[in-house]
C-alpha cells in the first residue's frame, strides 16, 4: 500500500532536511510540491534557498525573483 503526503507534510519534511543540511533530499522535495502546484510559494522560496546553500546561484535567482 502506497501513502500520499499532504503537501503540508512534505513540506514539514523538507524543512527538516533543510535544517539538518540535507539540501538535495530537500530540494527534492520542494521541487515535488512545485511540479505539483506552481503556486506554493513557500516551496518555491524554500526551493530557492536550498539551491543557493547547493551553489547553484542561476536556479536560485530565478526562484527567488
Amino acid at each position: 500500500m502506497t501513502t500520499t503526503r499532504s503537501i503540508a507534510e512534505r513540506m514539514e519534511l523538507g524543512m527538516r532536511h533543510h535544517r539538518a543540511g540535507e539540501l538535495r533530499e530537500a530540494a527534492e522535495l520542494y521541487a515535488g510540491i512545485l511540479a505539483e502546484d506552481d503556486r506554493q510559494i513557500n516551496a518555491r522560496h524554500n526551493l530557492g534557498m536550498v539551491r543557493l546553500g547547493l551553489g547553484e546561484f542561476a536556479s536560485a535567482l530565478e526562484l527567488l525573483s
